[in-house]
């Protein structure tokens, strides 16, 4: 049911044409990928879920989580967070903390604090201030050129704000492309281990995948009043020789901006 807070929404929709494809839907996916969005605080979830099917050996899907709060400091340093990395499946579950000050890192296991060594969280710090760099583009800026036939959905409410769902097709080699270009980029800036992918992903590896891939499905929602990314899914089937007879992996990431 509509509520009046969201009634000045629907004129949004009325220009983007919910559920076709038009040229409104593509301005959408360029001003929300565009990279041009100021974020200093928010709440940051990222979720892969890993469903094997006709499997002899794994049982349910897979999961695993990261997020939790952050506060920016400034370009090139670590924000202030306090992320929580987890790995679940049917018949186990870890979880590992990791919270860094801004001047100083920990990781958290079983409700223990071990503080990284100072020297370790300089370089993991000179890492992020390298692939943070604004002539980088990472991959999420990188998604418009990557997507085609963008139709708007409908609208949602997202941790309490207005969205619009956009659907489109994913040009898989034109995903695996960038993604090549991007690890090399970090191998040639010295990102802590990514020294073996001076190359990125060869053409050949880069056909293969792509010839594997089933059913890709890309879903995005953006702010109704800022055009940000509020929530971003991902999904493919991946048919797998031996015993897995295929792999659906399903990327939900999702944004809470304080």
């Amino acid at each position: 049911m509509l509520t009046a807070s969201v009634a000045p929404a629907m004129c949004v929709f009325a220009a983007a044409g919910c559920g076709s494809s038009s040229t409104s839907a593509s301005k959408l996916l360029q001003q929300t990928l565009s990279g041009h969005h100021t974020i200093s605080s928010g709440v940051l979830g990222v979720e892969v879920a890993l469903d094997p099917t006709a499997s002899t050996t794994l049982k349910g899907p897979i999961t695993l989580t990261f997020g939790g709060p952050f506060q920016t400091l400034g370009p090139g340093k670590l924000p202030q967070s306090n992320f929580n990395f987890g790995l679940s499946g049917p018949r186990f579950g870890r979880s590992i903390g990791i919270l860094s000050t801004g001047s100083a890192g920990y990781i958290v296991l079983k409700g223990a604090g071990y503080q990284l060594p100072p020297a370790s969280y300089a370089r993991l710090e000179s890492s992020f201030a390298k692939a943070a760099a604004p002539s980088g583009g990472g991959l999420i800026s990188r998604l418009g050129s990557a997507v085609t036939n963008p139709v708007v959905v409908g609208q949602e409410l997202i941790g309490g704000s207005e969205t619009i769902h956009i659907r489109a097709k994913i040009d898989v080699p034109a995903v695996l492309a960038d993604l090549s270009s991007i690890l090399r980029r970090a191998s040639s800036l010295g990102v802590s281990g990514a020294g073996g992918l001076r190359s990125g992903l060869s053409v050949a590896v880069q056909r293969r995948i792509a010839a594997g891939i089933r059913n890709p499905t890309f879903d995005l929602w953006t702010g109704v009043h800022d055009k940000t990314l509020r929530r971003l899914e991902i999904g493919a089937t991946l048919p797998i020789s031996g015993q897995i007879a295929q792999l659906r992996v399903k990327m939900h990431v999702h944004f809470h901006w304080l």
